[in-house]
């Protein structure tokens, strides 16, 4: 199993739909029985005793990986300790800065 798969699509979840950056602790953990995977995906957020958890059987990562954003898209998240806030210069900002910066 890619973990990689998971975690980079659910960082690019909250980025393009919260336009934050996601910097608490996920995991997830997949167990095969007999022809199919268990996953189990935990988000720590802001209370690392009471995760929120999502979990699943299906075949492949990438099939848990987007029934766990839909999961994730059904919640709504505040703009809480576990977002950092992506800020991307507007193109007036970024004019006053260099005239700013210039002078």
């Amino acid at each position: 199993m890619d973990k990689t798969v998971f975690n980079n699509a659910i960082i690019q979840f909250f980025r393009d739909t919260y336009c934050v950056e996601y910097i608490s602790d996920f995991d997830v953990q997949a167990e095969y029985d007999g022809d199919i995977y268990r996953f189990t995906a935990q988000f720590r957020l802001n209370q690392q005793n009471k995760p929120i958890t999502i979990s699943g059987q299906f075949e492949t990562i990438e099939q848990f990986t987007t029934f766990a954003i839909n999961e994730l898209r059904q919640r709504r998240f505040p703009t809480v300790d576990y977002f950092k806030l992506i800020h991307e210069e507007s193109q007036e900002e970024k004019k006053f800065r260099l005239d700013k910066e210039s002078k």
